[in-house]
């Protein structure tokens, strides 16, 4: 009989993922995730509000920048909804990435003290953040039906293509948590890289299509444009929901492609970076 009720086995496959193991650490998981709403705005005056105030402080100067200053096309669409819609997804995926790529260092006092699966960590990070993006969707709805009843358009045609729109946020949280793995094994090791991870997340936001269509860019370019996968999220999220923007099914592929790839690629470099963190902690 085996007087052990766990039994602890060092990983030795590239990708090696328990799924019995991270069912097992679910109370954990759960923690976790009301630990990070519940801190995220603590001792706050105005607490969760900041969901809601965030984005429409940011809409506010993207419509005052690109929209008045640049005079940039929202191909028809009333620019608080075409900001909003692209502030959805980037804030989305801009939030976990930072925070999954600090999720090593952040946890270091608990890693060498107790062991759990550590991939429950950015796990819980892409699930909590789901709290904000429905408070931010009950913002952009709110907004949809102002215009379609105060204002008598109909920017929002009801169809099968709303069903795209979950499916659209697990992408970009599953990327966001592939990209902020790769990230976290690397700064396990080398710190000075996590100084480079909020200019880098800047320069992307510009490279992504959140104030700008990828239709208001010269031809030559959007091919270009559409390698980023973040640009066919944005763009399929308002194709649901608006009927505009690019929808092409080969970038689309692309974008799926590349998900998986990050998200494996983050796996593995995760799993690696935390066997030898603690000696470099």
């Amino acid at each position: 009989m085996n007087p052990w009720t766990v039994i602890i086995r060092p990983h030795r496959r590239l990708l090696d993922i328990d799924l019995r193991e991270l069912w097992e650490y679910r109370d954990l998981y759960w923690m976790y995730v009301k630990r990070d709403v519940t801190v995220a705005y603590k001792q706050t005056v105005l607490g969760p509000l900041w969901y809601l105030l965030q984005p429409m402080l940011t809409t506010v100067m993207l419509m005052f920048i690109f929209g008045g200053i640049a005079g940039i096309s929202t191909e028809g669409l009333p620019q608080p909804l075409f900001y909003l819609s692209g502030l959805l997804i980037w804030n989305y995926f801009s939030t976990v990435l930072t925070d999954t790529s600090q999720s090593l260092i952040k946890n270091a006092h608990l890693l060498g003290k107790v062991y759990f699966p550590r991939v429950v960590i950015p796990l819980s990070i892409a699930t909590s953040n789901l709290l904000k993006v429905g408070i931010q969707t009950l913002l952009l709805m709110g907004l949809i039906l102002y215009y379609m009843v105060a204002l008598g358009l109909n920017p929002v045609i009801l169809s099968w293509r709303l069903t795209l729109v979950p499916i659209i946020i697990l992408a970009t949280g599953l990327l966001a948590m592939g990209w902020g793995m790769i990230i976290a094994a690397l700064t396990a090791k080398y710190r000075d890289l996590a100084l480079l991870v909020s200019f880098g997340v800047q320069l992307l936001m510009l490279a992504s299509p959140v104030a700008y269509p990828i239709g208001a860019m010269p031809e030559r370019w959007q091919s270009y444009a559409m390698l980023n996968p973040l640009a066919s999220m944005i763009e399929g999220l308002r194709y649901s929901l608006y009927g505009l923007g690019s929808a092409d099914i080969g970038w689309i592929f692309y974008s799926a492609i590349f998900v998986l790839m990050a998200l494996a690629m983050g796996l593995i470099a995760f799993a690696k970076a935390e066997r030898n963190f603690i000696d470099h902690a």
